[in-house]
């Protein structure tokens, strides 16, 4: 039976948001690396390293939670607007 470890837990999801973060910069590369793709779909391919920034965002807030950081200092630390914003609202509302 697994024990309630809260600590453990975000960093495994720290751990799997990376994870993540690092196979979808590994995608947006391959892609990028293709002329014709670039080419056809720049815009889109820009939105790979916004996701890639995105995750690493999430995976440092989560990081502070562990560390026991308080809510507001973990959002007033979030470097993307769009997603502090995302963020505060989501608190503002719960």
């Amino acid at each position: 039976m697994m024990t309630d470890n809260r600590s453990f837990l975000l960093s495994a999801l720290v751990a799997e948001v990376q994870c993540m973060k690092g196979e979808l910069s590994k995608l947006g590369d391959v892609l990028a690396g293709d002329e014709l793709v670039v080419e056809r779909h720049v815009v889109e391919l820009q939105r790979f390293d916004v996701l890639v920034q995105g995750m690493e965002e999430i995976a440092r807030a989560l990081e502070g939670v562990a560390a026991g950081i308080q809510t507001a200092d973990i959002v007033d630390r979030i470097r993307l607007d769009a997603v502090q914003a995302r963020i505060s609202r989501a608190l503002m509302a719960a």
